[in-house]
Formats: C-alpha cells, structure tokens, sequence
C-alpha cells in the first residue's frame, strides 16, 4: 500500500501520524498486537468537522486490517463504525478503490458473522450506507451471496442488544429504500425460501440437535414480531406472499408439522398462530402487542378486506377473534386490558412511544414526527417506526379486531 497525504485539517489531531504509521504496520501484518490506547487517544480527538477528511487516510487500511486481524475486533470496530456512519457505500468504495470495493461484500458478511458486538455493529453500518445510498445500491448488495441471509442471522440470533435494535433498524432501513424498485430486490430476497428457513429455525423449531435454546429462541420471537408490523406497513403482501412447492421437511423430524402455515399462508400465518409457546406469560404479552400494532398499521393503511391480500389478514385475524375463546383468559384479558403502544398525542405531529420494543426508543419519549430521521439528511424519514390507530376511542382489541376483520 502506497504512501497516503495526510491532509492538513488533521494536523491538529494529536499523535494522528503515529496512528497512521501503526495501522500502515496492522496492515503488512495482522498479527501485531493494536495499540489500544493510542486509538482512543485518536478517538477521542475525532469530530464533525475532522472526520471527513480522515476516512481517505485510515479507511483502506482498516478495510486490509479487518480482512485479516485475529485478535480482539472490538476497538478496531468501533473505530471503523464512527469513521463511517455518515457515508454512503458509494463513496466507500470509491475510498476503498477498485480492489478494496471488490472484498467489500465479503468483509461485511464476516463482520455480520463475528461473535463480537462491535463487528456485528460495523456489518450493520456498511448495510445502512447501502440503504443512505438509494435503491440501486440495496439491489447491488442483497444480490451479494449470503449477505441478507448473513443479516437474518445477525437479526435473529445475537445475544446482544444493542445488536439487535441495530439490526432491527437496519433490516428496516434497506426494506425501506427499496419499497417501490422493481424485482429482483431485497424484498424478494428477505422473503426468500433461503432467509424464510433461518426464520423458522430460529424462532419456531424444537426438536432438532441444533435448535436454540429457550432464551435464545424468546430474543428471536420478539425482534420479529418488532419489526412485523412496520414490515407490513411498507408491503402489505409479502408478509402473506404464500411459498408453494418449497421442501421445508428438512427442517423437522418426522414427529413435527414439517412448516405450519408458511406454504399456504405466508410468515404471517406462521408467526400469529404457530410460533409463540401459550404456556410463556411473557411471550404472550408480546405477541398480545403484535396483534394490536398489526391492527394499528392495517387501520393506517385503510386496508380492505375484501381485497385478495386483505382477505388473508382477514382469515389470520379472524383465527386469533377465536384463540380469545379456545385458549381461556389469558390471552382475552390481555387484548382487552392492553395500552397502546404507539399513541398519537393531542399535537398530531408529535408521537409518544409506549413500553417496549427494540424501536430504538424508551417508554415515554416524545420526538417530532418530521425529525425522526436516522439516515442523514439526504435520506427519507424512517416512518416504518410510527404506526397510528385512526379510531382512539378506547375500544378493546379484541372488538377492534372483529371490526377490522368485518370491514367495519
């Protein structure tokens, strides 16, 4: 790697040489133990107005050093994630250049797929730079092999929880940018039979030698049934989008139902009525506020059902009206006596967010609705996060549910 000129801007930032010459020496060998203490004291210099112009210097030879280093990624990672988080994956490759832009996609699926935070959190930057540049960018990615499906299992599986609001978020982000761009895209490829086989692997199996353990499987089950319901609000379809002449056994024994409800009903069907264990309180309550965010967001959309896609909402729903009854008390009292969770204030263009959730947000804040906007100002608000009941009168869900599935 040539000889980079360090721009004057950078003069200022203490010891920013020596960092230099040390990433430069990371780079020739990966082996050599990073010095810790000198990154933060760089770290800690870094703003605004310096950050810019130091990504051309330090970018490619992190992007070498990430590629190869073996000891603890976390500092490295970080360092990366900061330096990056308002780039576009445009101008990341063109810093990295052509060769740097070629391992790219490979360096963001062993960053999804390390078992450090921080090298989780640096994949999920590199995909949020995809989404901040536009669709074609998300096309380019998700076509990538195993990056989405990388993410899913980022999504799903990390124990972390930082991780998983991030990737929450992220999933979020590239569904938006791509919402209105013809296929194939990263819709298809998200409700793929590939990525819809490591939902289900994660959130629904039991009996197979590498199911997840009951803890792991409760942090799956709630980032998706968090990210559901804004899922449907950008495409009301794919969520009911059925996958015929799809082998599915693979994931069962002989004893298990091979794919309950997924080839003729699509993921919706599988995660109201298959996928949550009605013996788990807490796991109750959760998909409890599933069904009233999924009634929010249909409401908000002014969805019919008489329509082919409402219909399927309205057969899924009309199942959950008849589990308040067959599964006792429960479930009943819990539609009935639910708060919302998203709840529109008397200013219409503030929002007050309820209890819970991987949104990013804490029971109780409030923000305007026009700065809600976590790509950047170049990027669209991230809307998918604000999900309104037009009808606040009250009325327990359990009737709301009835009135929507009627048409009422």
């Amino acid at each position: 790697m040539g000889s980079v000129t360090v721009p004057e801007m950078v003069s200022t930032i203490t010891r920013f040489s020596e960092l230099n010459d040390h990433f430069t020496a990371l780079a020739a060998d990966p082996s050599k133990e990073l010095d810790v203490d000198l990154l933060d004291h760089v770290d800690l210099q870094l703003n605004f107005g310096n950050i810019d112009y130091l990504v051309p210097v330090l970018l490619p030879r992190l992007a070498v050093i990430l590629e190869g280093y073996t000891q603890n990624i976390d500092p490295l990672a970080n360092f990366t994630t900061k330096i990056i988080q308002n780039l576009k994956i445009g101008q990341i490759n063109e810093i990295l250049g052509e060769e740097g832009a070629k391992s790219l996609d490979s360096l963001i699926v062993a960053a999804l797929l390390m078992n450090s935070p921080g090298g989780k959190k640096l994949g999920l930057a590199l995909l949020t730079a995809c989404a901040r540049d536009g669709p074609l960018a998300v096309q380019q990615k998700s076509q990538a092999p195993q990056l989405i499906e990388s993410l899913i299992i980022t999504w799903l599986r990390s124990p972390d929880a930082g991780v998983g609001s991030e990737a929450t978020k992220t999933l979020l982000r590239l569904l938006h940018a791509h919402k209105e761009s013809p296929s194939p895209n990263v819709w298809d490829k998200i409700f793929s039979p590939d990525c819809q086989l490591q939902i289900y692997a994660n959130c629904v199996i039991q009996s197979r030698d590498d199911k997840p353990t009951r803890d792991q499987k409760t942090i799956s089950q709630g980032r998706l049934l968090e990210a559901l319901p804004h899922i449907v609000q950008l495409n009301p379809a794919m969520p009911v989008r059925s996958l015929p002449n799809t082998d599915w056994s693979a994931l069962a024994s002989t004893n298990d139902e091979p794919y309950p409800g997924l080839p003729d009903d699509g993921l919706l069907h599988l995660v109201v009525l298959h996928m949550v264990d009605l013996e788990d309180d807490p796991m109750v309550v959760l998909l409890v506020r599933f069904w009233e965010q999924l009634v929010l967001c249909l409401d908000s959309l002014n969805m019919d059902p008489m329509t082919p896609v409402g219909e399927k909402y309205a057969k899924v729903l009309g199942i959950v009206i008849s589990k308040t009854s067959d599964d006792g008390k429960k479930i009943s009292e819990a539609l009935v006596s639910l708060p919302g969770q998203l709840e529109q204030t008397q200013d219409q263009d503030r929002i007050s967010v309820g209890e819970g959730g991987d949104s990013g947000y804490e029971a109780g804040d409030e923000f305007d609705r026009n700065e809600v906007n976590m790509n950047g100002d170049d990027a669209p608000d991230d809307d998918f996060y604000c999900i309104h009941s037009r009808n606040s009168n009250g009325t327990s869900e359990a009737n709301t549910l009835e009135n929507w599935r009627l048409g009422c």
